[in-house]
């Protein structure tokens, strides 16, 4: 809820895998979340977020322009 304003009803797990490749040994874990509910947590102190609600398409091509990166452009 957190990072993502929703909380989901059901979880399907995706993925698990490490974050990066040679700075920490975290994992990180993906979950695909259904039959969502707008729901918020307040974030950290030293988080923020900017939220979009977009068609999954169009972040896909987003991200083959990269327009929507894992890391900022050098």
């Amino acid at each position: 809820m957190e990072e993502a304003g929703y909380r989901a009803r059901r979880l399907t797990q995706v993925s698990t895998y490490y974050t990066t490749k040679c700075v920490t040994d975290e994992i990180g874990h993906l979950y695909l979340g259904y039959d969502l509910n707008a729901a918020s947590l307040p974030p950290d102190e030293t988080e923020f977020f900017e939220r979009a609600v977009l068609p999954f398409d169009d972040v896909l091509a987003m991200v083959d322009a990269s327009e929507i990166r894992d890391t900022p452009k050098a």
